[in-house]
Formats: C-alpha cells, sequence, structure tokens
C-alpha cells in the first residue's frame, strides 16, 4: 500500500513539473499558446501509453486543450463579472471539459485500456480546476503569469494526470491489452 502511494505522489509531482513547466514556457506567448499540452500528452504517452500510436496524443490533446479554454472563456465573458462573489464558472466548465477530453482521447488511442463511463475524469478535471477561479480572483486577468497561473495548471495535470494514471494501470490488470 505504501508503494502504491509512493507511486502516485511520484506520478503526481512529474505531471505537476510538467504542469509549471508547460505554464512558465507556453503561457503568455505568442504563437506559442496552442502547445501548453504537449508536456502532459508526453508524460501521458510514456506512463501510460508508452508505443509509436500514441504519438497522435499530442495534436489531440491540443484540440482538447483549445476546446477547453474557449469553453472556459465563453462561460466567463469579460463583462460577466463576478469578482464579488469570488466565482468565476468559467475555468469549472474547461476544467471539466479537458478532463472528458484527455479521457476519450487515451480512449481514442488505446479503446481497451480505459472503463467505459468518464465521469470520474470529469469531475476530477472540473474540481481540479478550482486554483484558476482562485487565479482569477487574485489577478482579474486572463493574461497574469504570477505564481497563481503556475499553481493551476500544475495542479490540474497533477490530479487529472494521476487520475488517468491510476485508472489506466487498474484497466490493464483487469483486462489485458492484445497488442493494442
Amino acid at each position: 500500500m505504501a508503494r502504491k502511494a509512493l507511486t502516485l505522489a511520484g506520478v503526481a509531482f512529474l505531471f505537476a513539473t510538467g504542469g509549471v513547466t508547460s505554464c512558465r514556457i507556453f503561457w503568455d506567448r505568442t504563437g506559442w499558446f496552442a502547445l501548453l499540452p504537449i508536456p502532459f500528452a508526453v508524460i501521458v504517452i510514456l506512463l501510460v501509453l508508452r508505443s509509436l500510436r500514441a504519438l497522435v496524443l499530442i495534436p489531440l490533446y491540443v484540440l482538447v486543450w483549445l476546446f477547453a479554454y474557449g469553453t472556459a472563456v465563453l462561460v466567463v465573458p469579460s463583462e460577466w463579472n463576478l469578482y464579488k462573489w469570488g466565482f468565476y464558472p468559467g475555468p469549472y466548465a474547461g476544467g471539466l471539459v479537458g478532463g472528458f477530453g484527455v479521457w476519450h482521447a487515451i480512449g481514442f488511442v488505446r479503446p481497451r485500456l480505459l472503463p467505459v463511463n468518464p465521469l470520474g475524469a470529469c469531475l476530477v478535471g472540473c474540481i481540479a480546476a478550482l486554483p484558476f477561479g482562485l487565479w482569477l480572483t487574485k489577478s482579474a486577468s486572463w493574461s497574469s503569469t504570477d505564481f497563481w497561473i503556475n499553481f493551476s495548471f500544475a495542479t490540474w495535470q497533477a490530479c487529472v494526470g494521476t487520475y488517468l494514471y491510476a485508472s489506466c494501470k487498474k484497466a490493464s490488470q483487469q483486462k489485458p491489452d492484445a497488442g493494442e
């Protein structure tokens, strides 16, 4: 049990490091914004999928990221300021879409690896997006590059990545993957 917890802590640390790194390199850089999910995708490929075929995950995660970010921005237009309550629903919607998207992208690459229900990934993605709401409350800006945005990306990627790792590991132990 302790070994499993230590492994999951290491996986979470790796994903958190990837989240901070991708944020520091790609956030707020003209033309590089869409590349933000690449470190996350590479970590998923190396830890979970372990095949060359899985490289298709990189463009899929870029599309998921752009769609999730677009959803977050659309849910909270700049005119709709709920700052006085400290609540921005956009990041939670984006986190839910992101969790749903990364879950299904893995299922697209290796269908037998995931259980049928993506509800857990959606819930983890939504809850893990809570720091993005705090970041907006603190900075009231989509373009701030302070501690909170780094913390937000690290948290989301650590939570969702670790959830994906644990779910896929459990599924692979239950159903042997016939060479996919």
